[in-house]
């Protein structure tokens, strides 16, 4: 079976880890990531900083509960 790699970028892992891919690009870019560890640490690096980002936004919004007391 003949797998056919593209050459992806950055932005294009990131893309993925946003959901912004058309199913053929996304297919294309985990192939990519099945294929090559650089591109899998870099994935694994964004999916566990974007992770975090959604944990710090979501304490920084501000209580319902706090809103009403003030």
């Amino acid at each position: 079976m003949l797998i056919e790699v593209m050459d992806i970028n950055d932005y294009d892992i990131q893309a993925l880890v946003d959901s912004e891919l058309d199913d053929v690009q996304e297919s294309h870019v985990r192939a990519e990531i099945r294929h090559s560890p650089a591109s899998k640490e870099r994935y694994e690096q964004l999916c566990a900083q974007k992770l975090l980002l959604q944990r710090w936004w979501k304490f920084q919004q501000p209580r319902q509960a706090d809103d009403k007391i003030m």
